[in-house]
């Protein structure tokens, strides 16, 4: 069969250009599938946080740019033939790695580094797959340009982000709440087989035509479609890097955002990459639809709007703050996309195009996941990449020499104005509170303040993570010792402790030191457990300049450090009169301590009356709902506390939910009175399998 431009040939390579463009849509479709499979399927054993999947991107990009890598190399390398059969040979290697699913026994130690951990456990079980997925888009548009002559790769790379964009839009709305964890890993897994079929087709369509590309790459010493010179500047070569790693940032630094201020859930994790994606789909589909003074203004105007939010947060719901960062995402996508297309190569540099995209990607990718939380104390990579993409669009434009798009330079200065506003606006507003600390790590930014410096008597150390209260003291010695925040005597916390008080021993867990505001309940003959996931936590509860509660507690104690889920799982049973939970209040929500599996692990650690008080005040959602039905679904009795708080004591607005087996030890005459609980809830309830995310959203 020979494959040519024009007369009989034409049915053939309309069959060849389906060939090439399925292979390369459902590659992409399964490249893109996996992240949040993945992602979901590890989430619970790394704490739930929102670093945990942008760890994960990290590791997807670095496999990408492999893929790419390898890519380049077959094609300058080898001829298309040999490239054919080494293709196949590592297919059939990636094939036989399946499936997917990961082993039980990678699960990390609860003390182990969890970056180091999420990266050997997905170059164990996705790695080989992965990259060759990756591999298979430039390859596969290389080749297509030499089979098909007279059809541009271009509009395959637009077919391939088609079908990243649509495997990250059905997970959430078909994938995920149908298919249970093992389900989507096995699922995929034979979705991957069905494309190796499809690729080894392409590979030997190559293979056939092997002597004809071979004698046209000897003769004329160039690929098919190139042109005569074919050079690649210098600064070309630094937008095909730069500009993607901008816009990978960009990325990254949203998906924090927005998973800091509701959870660290799939949907969260797939919005912004599909508005990345689409951004691709829209620059590499066709020049016409990139407008660029339109999407320079529209960078401006959502920039201005992102002034706004972070001056006055309080002002915007969480559906207009996302709303807000995704187009702020979109436009800078947009602009540094639309420059990467604009300085695409001809057909010859292809794979070289691809591999330096990949890099760039690569490289946003580690600095926000690694350079970041090691050099900054707060989220500033936002704000660095919007600078980034500010100055490389006025670079372009400048190099460029396009004089109608030079008039934009004062509105794109008026954005960095903007940008400056950012930077320096909160600390400015703050004028009743000092920063006495701050910090960053895997976990996110703890923050330490002196607050109410102008009123003497009430000054307050606090401990922020992100823009939630971990706990409140008071300076002054005589209030020292009282309990704070949302753990007053009036709370849910301090009526369960009113009920063990007759256990003359009382044993006592709480997952979440904070810091450590509920030891101030404890009595000489109590023993307390404290578990924590953020070792700077543990520094800060423990460093007596700020804090005394853990110094001045009157039991014996012990804090724990790893997630609590997993540290518990591999204890005994621990016979806990009192178990606190109380993980929740933060931006982001640990889903996988509120599942039908976490509440089965607390159970075997609770005494027979014990109770396990759950703390669920949150900005974001209505998490009461939820735990009442885990209080149904294992028949448990449930006790529904609000407390207003009080600002003369420093408590704050709190909702605590109290479950036990029975009525003797949680019953008490005044839980009863301000019992909220009874009422049928419709909530759905959560598995590790399963969350539904959008029905509590308040």
């Amino acid at each position: 069969m020979e494959i040519v431009s024009g007369g009989n040939s034409r049915p053939a390579n309309w069959a060849l250009v389906w060939l090439f463009a399925i292979s390369v849509f459902v590659s992409a479709f399964l490249l893109f599938q996996v992240q949040p499979v993945i992602g979901k399927y590890i989430l619970p054993w790394f704490g739930g946080t929102p670093a945990v999947w942008t760890t994960c991107m990290l590791v997807f990009q670095l496999l990408l740019l492999g893929g790419y890598f390898y890519a380049h190399l077959l094609t300058r390398l080898f001829l298309p033939s040999r490239q054919a059969l080494i293709h196949i040979l590592f297919i059939i290697i990636a094939t036989l790695a399946l499936p997917i699913t990961p082993s039980d026994n990678l699960q990390p130690q609860a003390d182990s580094e969890p970056v180091f951990s999420i990266i050997l456990l997905l170059v164990k079980t996705i790695g080989l797959p992965y990259l060759l997925l990756s591999a298979t888009g430039p390859l596969l548009q290389g080749w297509f340009s030499r089979c098909v002559p007279g059809k541009t790769p271009y509009r395959l790379y637009a077919l391939s982000n088609t079908g990243s964009l649509l495997a990250l839009i059905s997970y959430p709305f078909v994938v995920e709440p149908n298919f249970g964890r093992q389900a989507q890993t096995h699922d995929w897994s034979m979705l991957m087989v069905s494309f190796s079929v499809l690729c080894v087709g392409c590979a030997a369509v190559v293979w056939f035509k092997n002597r004809n590309i071979a004698a046209q790459v000897e003769i004329e010493g160039n690929d098919v479609n190139v042109s005569s010179d074919g050079k690649v500047g210098v600064f070309r070569r630094f937008c095909w890097l730069a500009f993607p790693a901008i816009a990978s940032m960009e990325l990254l630094a949203v998906t924090s955002k927005i998973t800091q201020d509701i959870a660290a859930v799939p949907f969260l994790w797939v919005l912004p990459l599909s508005i990345y994606l689409l951004t691709f789909i829209i620059c590499f589909d066709s020049p016409r639809w990139y407008i660029h003074t339109a999407y320079v203004l529209l960078l401006i105007g959502a920039t201005l709007m992102t002034v706004w939010v972070r001056l006055d947060d309080y002002r915007f719901g969480i559906t207009s703050q996302v709303a807000i960062y995704s187009i702020l995402l979109f436009a800078c996508a947009m602009l540094c996309h639309g420059q990467l297309y604009h300085f695409r190569p001809d057909a010859k540099h292809l794979t070289g195009y691809y591999l330096m995209i990949s890099a760039g990607g690569a490289l946003g990718g580690f600095l926000v996941a690694v350079v970041a939380p090691l050099i900054f104390s707060s989220y500033l990579e936002l704000n660095l990449g919007l600078l980034g993409c500010i100055l490389l669009t006025i670079l372009a434009d400048i190099h460029g020499k396009i004089a109608r798009k030079r008039r934009l330079t004062w509105g794109v200065i008026i954005s960095i104005t903007g940008l400056l506003v950012i930077f320096f606006a909160k600390p400015i507003g703050m004028n009743n509170r000092v920063l006495l600390y701050s910090c960053r790590n895997f976990f996110g930014v703890l923050t330490l303040w002196q607050a109410d410096i102008d009123k003497p008597g009430s000054e307050k150390h606090i401990l922020q993570h992100g823009t939630t209260y971990h706990g409140i003291q008071f300076v002054d010695k005589a209030k020292r010792s009282q309990p704070t925040a949302y753990y007053g005597k009036s709370s849910g916390v301090g009526l369960a402790f009113d009920a063990v008080k007759k256990i003359n021993s009382c044993r006592v867990g709480v997952v979440g030191l904070g810091v450590g505001t509920v030891a101030t309940y404890a009595r000489y003959s109590d023993d307390f457990t404290f578990y924590e996931i953020n070792p700077a936590v543990k520094e800060a509860a423990e460093d007596t300049r700020w804090f005394s509660f853990l110094a001045d507690c009157k039991s014996r104690y012990k804090v724990l450090i790893g997630d609590a889920r997993l540290v518990m799982a591999q204890q005994e049973p621990q016979a806990y009169d009192l178990l606190v939970i109380d993980a929740f209040s933060s931006d982001s929500v640990p889903v996988h301590l509120l599942t039908v599996e976490a509440m089965a692990v607390y159970l075997d650690h609770i005494a027979e009356n014990g109770i396990v008080a759950f703390h669920l005040s949150n900005n974001h959602l209505k998490l009461p709902d939820l735990v009442l039905k885990l209080a149904s679904y294992y028949d448990l009795k449930s006790y529904w506390i609000e407390d207003d708080g009080d600002e003369n004591l420093g408590t704050l607005t709190s909702n605590w939910v109290l479950l036990a087996r029975n009525n003797a030890m949680v019953a008490t005459e005044e839980i009863q009175k301000r019992n909220k609980a009874g009422r049928e809830e419709n909530t759905e309830i959560w598995t590790d399998d399963h969350v539904n995310l959008f029905e509590i959203l308040k």
